[in-house]
């Protein structure tokens, strides 16, 4: 492993003069969830934002309560806190949103063919590069939102970090997405920038500003997937997302466009 992946130069990479609306930030060797933290902790007041990040998590957890499984220093473990001044019905998209942002952040590194799979994946090279969770309490000042998002920067030979917590999908780091040379503090440090600079323009504007790189960017459209409702396995082809975020698919049946929430499905292209 990299030496430059060390706590030292993560810490480094984060100061208020960098992100002069940082609000809080708490940089670990080790903790059980960088979600957890910023949940259990004070919001930060409108406008500014907190971070929790890590070297490893001994309880990170991924969609649909899945542990996401963190060798020491091999992967971005970000959490960021950012309240809203209410519980909006497109609260959803918002893990879009930061998935376009994560996906800037990365190419700003050199990072090649990074693409988004519906609804908080990041992929490439047709496996998992990295994920979204969203986490959401309510609070005195309106709506809290903690985003988590991990990325896999030098994934640990053999280890494979938890294949079937990361759903399944064959483990992606940054090395084959082209960075040659990959650095966590940088890498987390670019990740906060983008996802920074996101939040404020989602609040005011939702998801129409990121609407088109998402789509641009979109891992399933016009492939065959598969998905589960409860004991029924159903096929079609993803044809993109609607405006509230769900995932748009044709079956071929009677409705041949249907609607799947991410809340609700579990989907993979199909074999």
């Amino acid at each position: 492993m990299s030496s430059a992946l060390s706590l030292d130069q993560l810490r480094d990479s984060i100061t208020p003069d960098v992100f002069p609306t940082l609000d809080s930030v708490t940089v670990v060797e080790s903790i059980d969830s960088t979600n957890a933290a910023l949940l259990r902790a004070d919001p930060p007041p409108y406008g500014r934002f907190s971070v929790c990040t890590a070297m490893q998590q001994t309880a990170g957890r991924g969609r649909r309560g899945r542990q996401w499984v963190s060798a020491p220093g091999s992967g971005v473990y970000l959490s960021i806190g950012w309240t809203l001044p209410e519980l909006r019905r497109d609260l959803p998209t918002l893990a879009l949103a930061v998935g376009v942002a994560a996906r800037r952040g990365l190419i700003s590194l050199g990072a090649q063919n990074v693409t988004l799979k519906w609804p908080n994946d990041l992929m490439v090279r047709n496996g998992k590069l990295g994920g979204i969770l969203n986490e959401l309490r309510s609070c005195a000042l309106g709506a809290y939102v903690v985003i988590g998002v991990g990325v896999n920067v030098v994934a640990p030979e053999g280890l494979g970090v938890d294949v079937l917590a990361q759903g399944g999908q064959p483990v992606r780091d940054l090395r084959n997405a082209g960075v040659t040379d990959p650095s966590l503090g940088a890498t987390t440090r670019a990740l906060i920038r983008e996802i920074s600079r996101m939040l404020p323009v989602y609040t005011t504007e939702g998801l129409t500003p990121f609407w088109d790189e998402w789509l641009a960017a979109d891992h399933l459209r016009n492939r065959a997937i598969e998905w589960s409702e409860g004991e029924r396995r159903l096929v079609g082809v993803a044809r993109g997302i609607d405006a509230d975020g769900l995932l748009l698919v044709e079956t071929g049946a009677d409705h041949p466009v249907i609607r799947l929430n991410a809340g609700e499905v579990t989907v993979r292209p199909a074999a």
